[in-house]
């Protein structure tokens, strides 16, 4: 199972036995900037950084977030990278596209 990018920030910061807060303080984020990583509402700004923190290689949490974007649709393609949208106006762009064109 493919697990989004903050599935994989969460899982591994509760392997570590960290909160939201202790995860933020590593990174210089907030607890609020975490919880929004792990819900998908935005991307982290430094990836490198919070895969030092989470002792991941950086590749995985880069391929976690490419995921996202994996997509032959222009429409799609656009849909994930407009960055003023969060993930859930993102989403459910994508049902209504997806209904139309099917």
């Amino acid at each position: 199972m493919t697990r989004t990018l903050g599935e994989l920030i969460r899982h591994r910061r509760l392997e570590l036995r960290l909160t939201q807060e202790q995860l933020g303080r590593h990174v210089g984020k907030s607890q609020v900037a975490v919880s929004e990583w792990e819900r998908n509402v935005v991307l982290p700004s430094d990836m490198r950084r919070l895969a030092d923190a989470l002792d991941l290689p950086h590749e995985d949490l880069v391929m976690a977030a490419a995921a996202n974007f994996m997509t032959e649709d222009p429409f799609e393609q656009a849909i994930w990278q407009a960055e003023r949208l969060t993930m859930k106006q993102r989403e459910a762009l994508l049902i209504i596209y997806q209904g139309m064109v099917s």
